[in-house]
């Protein structure tokens, strides 16, 4: 009988945790070679050398051994936890498992280290600090003092930070409770709306704060979630499963998802959401007003971004294509290569190059697209 996904998720964090045991006690057995002492002559002075060299070898022989080991067994425990996940098993009959990865790594490695919004854009440094540009009337670009951080979230009027402890630091308006983040833990990523902050525990459940006149943040009941986006007032995650779930504004339907499957990546945009499909195609709800949703014709998609009134999507050959609104020339993006990820502003657009340099394009008023000195931007590790 296979076991649950749950089961193998256990057995996993086990032989991590053993790892950093191994690493650990390798490091007291160097100690310990470092430490012997023979009496000090001179056949003594070459004994207490030996010993000391051979000490260190069998210590680091037996270390090496037991992370061969280690190693061999995360590799099988991983394939066994893929094997268990419905999106994985339909790309491995379709033979689409090269593309898939393709597409998680653009969406968990780069997507969460730039994110636009209406008046500001921020971005995560490699060695997990913050940089930030555009409204400085208000105080979400003050993050110069966050530290271990490793991903970011901007919300209209609100900015959030995810620590490597699971823990959230917030800056900007709490008008609304946006930023009542201090007792959350155990979380693994995070959103931000037009007030309001959602956030994904390890254990797929989800959070949510702010503003909730909508019913953007009736997450309660969510579970087997593993992504989250926050759009204007409307709240989307995506199932293990390749399903979506949405709640709150659905005035222009942008919460009419029930029927989409094999998705692979989600984003909740000002009245739209967009989906990426496995096959690297991309599917798209709500406001249509300024064609934010003609994404029919799309292919090789691997990351996708939803703005205001236009939607910003990362190719497979690293360049990059928009459909929306482009009155501030924010879909201007045809000669962007080289590109590792997108987030798509209110009305301007950025990107992260493969060697950590951002581009920007649209809506400079708040200078929110002054990245221009921006360096060593990408994920943490």
């Amino acid at each position: 009988m296979p076991r649950t996904k749950e089961e193998v998720e256990r057995d996993l964090q086990w032989e991590r945790d053993s790892l950093t045991r191994a690493i650990a006690v390798y490091g007291d057995d160097l100690s310990k070679a470092g430490s012997i002492h023979i009496a000090p002559d001179e056949w003594g002075n070459f004994a207490q050398n030996l010993a000391r060299g051979m000490a260190k070898d069998n210590a680091e022989k037996h270390f090496n051994d037991e992370k061969r080991r280690i190693n061999s067994r995360i590799a099988e425990l991983q394939v066994e936890l893929e094997d268990l996940d419905p999106v994985i098993r339909k790309a491995k009959r379709e033979k689409r498992i090269p593309e898939l990865k393709v597409i998680r790594e653009s969406n968990s490695k780069y997507n969460v280290c730039i994110v636009a919004d209406a008046t500001h854009t921020v971005a995560l440094k490699t060695d997990g600090t913050i940089v930030a540009v555009g409204d400085r009337i208000s105080s979400v670009c003050n993050v110069e003092n966050w530290r271990n951080i490793i991903a970011v979230a901007a919300g209209f009027f609100h900015t959030v930070g995810l620590k490597s402890n699971g823990t959230l630091v917030t800056v900007g308006d709490n008008d609304v409770g946006e930023c009542d983040v201090e007792n959350w833990h155990d979380i693994i990523a995070i959103s931000a709306g037009w007030s309001f902050t959602v956030g994904l525990k390890s254990n797929g459940t989800v959070v949510a704060v702010g503003d909730n006149e909508m019913g953007q943040c009736n997450v309660d009941n969510w579970n087997d979630i593993i992504a989250i986006s926050a759009g204007l007032s409307h709240s989307v995650g995506l199932k293990a499963n390749g399903t979506i779930i949405a709640t709150g504004d659905n005035e222009m339907g942008q919460c009419n998802v029930d029927n989409w499957l094999d998705i692979v990546a989600v984003s909740a945009g000002g009245n739209h959401t967009i989906g990426l499909k496995v096959d690297g195609t991309v599917v798209a709800v709500g406001n249509n007003d300024k064609g934010q949703c003609s994404v029919e014709n799309w292919r090789d998609i691997v990351a996708v971004s939803a703005g205001g009134s236009h939607t910003v999507s990362l190719k497979a050959d690293g360049t990059v294509v928009a459909v929306g609104s482009n009155e501030m020339g924010q879909c201007r993006v045809e000669n962007w290569s080289d590109t590792v990820a997108v987030s798509a502003g209110g009305s301007h657009t950025v990107s992260l190059k493969a060697d950590g340099t951002v581009v920007a394009i649209g809506n400079n008023d708040m200078g929110q697209c002054s990245v221009s000195d921006w360096r060593s931007i990408g994920s943490v590790g």
